[in-house]
């Protein structure tokens, strides 16, 4: 039974949390550096309050016989874990990590899993060795909605605090644009006025599938500061899986200049001007297209 997944913290952590979401084990080891210790600790907590037994070994990041020795005390002497019971992520941690990890795998014939991600969506590659201790084959498994979008601002974050609405009028659009994109995005995940820190301030943020959207929403016009607050969210949140909107309640059409430097920022610019100020509502044209093209750039 292989119950036992040993990964490699990297900056990135969901490349470790999705398999282990995916396959469920019952004990993870983290090998971590000092410079992911932060990381690591984030993922502890995730991985703790779901349930599952944590064990964590701080590594050296450049040296591949150290690691690989550090990794089989811990495993044989220290765990005493028989490798049979374990599979390998080798996607996160550094090259001299990964090839410690591929040393053991390939040693004791243990399959090991790599995460793969485009614009679209998140694959995991399965390797297995043959008796002869040959490559034999991989299999592909397409992963699903196996995090929530909690679990992804905790990853990133840590901690923080969905503030909701402001209370003037720029709070009544972004409840407009909240209320439109509920229904589309998976199981009604999406979180208002997020806080971390006096950091990162996020008007929307929602999740399909295992990729999340982060949004500046603002009533008027685009502006150049919208582009760099969102751009310095998407710098704190770090993940290839996060994709950065704008969403205004007018035009840009007068600003050709910022809607050429927003995609240059891989910025994904939604005009509603049909918003209605008194009714606090938006137009069936304005919901179809915030609705689709959110959905599209999420994969969808």
């Amino acid at each position: 039974m292989r119950d036992v997944m040993i990964s490699l913290i990297g900056e990135q952590p969901i490349p470790n949390l999705l398999p282990i979401r995916q396959d469920r084990p019952g004990k993870v080891l983290l090998a971590y550096t000092e410079r992911t210790r932060e990381v690591c600790d984030r993922l502890e907590r995730i991985l703790r309050r779901g349930g599952i037994e944590v064990h964590l070994l701080l590594v050296l990041p450049a040296h591949i016989v150290q690691t690989r020795e550090a990794l089989k005390r811990e495993i044989l002497e220290k765990r005493q874990w028989d490798p049979n019971r374990l599979t390998f992520n080798l996607t996160g941690g550094t090259k001299a990590m990964a090839l410690a990890a591929y040393q053991l795998a390939e040693a004791w014939r243990c399959p090991f899993i790599y995460v793969e991600s485009d614009e679209r969506e998140s694959r995991m590659l399965r390797y297995e060795f043959n008796r002869d201790g040959a490559l034999a084959s991989h299999t592909e498994d397409a992963l699903g909605g196996v995090i929530t979008l909690d679990d992804y601002l905790t990853a990133y974050l840590g901690t923080y605090t969905p503030n909701g609405f402001a209370s003037n009028e720029g709070g009544k659009f972004e409840r407009a644009v909240y209320d439109a994109l509920r229904p589309e995005v998976d199981d009604e995940d999406i979180k208002a006025g997020v806080h971390h820190a006096g950091v990162v301030d996020i008007d929307l943020a929602f999740r399909y599938q295992n990729q999340v959207g982060v949004a500046e929403v603002k009533l008027g016009g685009l502006k150049l500061d919208h582009l760099e607050h969102i751009t310095t969210i998407g710098q704190a949140l770090l993940g290839t899986y996060t994709r950065k909107f704008i969403i205004t309640g007018a035009s840009a059409d007068d600003r050709p200049d910022l809607k050429k430097l927003a995609q240059s920022l891989e910025i994904t610019v939604i005009e509603l001007p049909g918003y209605n100020r008194q009714s606090g509502s938006l137009v069936d044209a304005d919901r179809r297209r915030l609705a689709q093209t959110v959905r599209e750039r999420l994969g969808g």
